[in-house]
């Protein structure tokens, strides 16, 4: 017999997100170390005991959460490159991840501040390092290109230099569009740092490290 999906109970998606949605509001409010799951059941209307039939601890709630943002932002980042004989399988200045930014930007302002969770950071980071490997960097490898660096060390270096532009931007005022802030990431991204400070010229190869 063919099996079913069985979907999700529409009551429990609702308490979930209630939960998820209270977290995220007491988070722009307190910062995250200061919530409790007190906090979070009293903000979402439920009771302390249904908070721990879904979740077991609030980062847990902050983590399943976020990864369902995450799988939804995943969609609008793979779009492919406006350019059909591109190099790059996606295009590299889609401005989706500033705009999803914008939409949650108290929550992220104090996520990425002292008031924030090193372990969320370190999950962002994951995320994004994942995201190169798995939709940039090994359709490159499969073109015949031959990495210099290790591809993980790359993922890493990129998606850490996303979340520092994420940051900047926050900190000041978010003033460019998330256009203008795709189309930085993916000049930094192709040329580098050195580059975009205004270097003349791309290094020669004789520069590379051996």
């Amino acid at each position: 017999m063919p099996t079913t999906t069985r979907k999700p109970d529409r009551r429990v998606v609702r308490t979930r997100h209630l939960l998820r949605d209270a977290l995220m509001t007491l988070i722009t409010e307190r910062g995250y170390d200061a919530i409790t799951v007190q906090d979070i059941a009293d903000q979402a209307d439920v009771a302390r005991t249904t908070f721990y039939l879904h979740f077991k601890d609030k980062d847990e709630l902050l983590f399943e959460g976020m990864r369902e943002i995450y799988a939804e932002l995943f969609e609008r980042l793979m779009v492919p490159s406006p350019d059909a004989n591109a190099d790059f399988p996606i295009d590299l200045a889609n401005p989706a991840d500033f705009e999803h930014v914008a939409q949650y930007a108290d929550f992220y302002r104090v996520m990425l501040s002292e008031r924030g969770s090193i372990a969320f950071l370190l999950r962002v980071q994951a995320f994004l390092a994942q995201m190169f490997i798995q939709e940039l960097f090994v359709p490159l490898t499969a073109k015949g290109w031959q990495p210099r660096v290790p591809v993980e060390v790359a993922a890493y270096c990129c998606a850490g230099a996303q979340i520092a532009m994420i940051k900047w931007w926050l900190d000041n005022g978010m003033q460019q569009t998330p256009a203008v802030m795709g189309q930085i990431g993916k000049e930094l991204s192709l040329y580098g740092t050195v580059w975009g400070m205004g270097m003349p010229q791309h290094p020669s190869s004789t520069d590379a490290p051996g």
